[in-house]
């Protein structure tokens, strides 16, 4: 742990960012009109998907926090698939 502090210190990064998948969507609506039928249905499943990410290496710190409402546990988007 050492090892990895001393060298996230080195570096200038500050990110604080909300993300709400909804509105990226209603944003870029002709981008994803073209989208296949296949990964139009990916992104219908997450589109109540919030998501706030801090990096910070000033105070060492890397969090980001993923809300979702649902109803019943088969509603969960699997965002380890879309995370970048």
């Amino acid at each position: 742990m050492q090892f990895i502090a001393e060298n996230h210190s080195k570096e200038d990064v500050f990110l604080d960012a909300n993300y709400v998948f909804k509105d990226l969507i209603t944003k870029n609506s002709e981008t994803f009109s073209k989208l296949p039928a296949s990964e139009k249905a990916i992104f219908k499943k997450i589109t109540t998907v919030k998501v706030h990410s801090k990096k910070s290496s000033f105070e060492k710190e890397f969090c980001t926090t993923i809300c979702q409402k649902f109803n019943t546990i088969a509603e969960v988007a699997d965002l380890y698939k879309t995370e970048e």
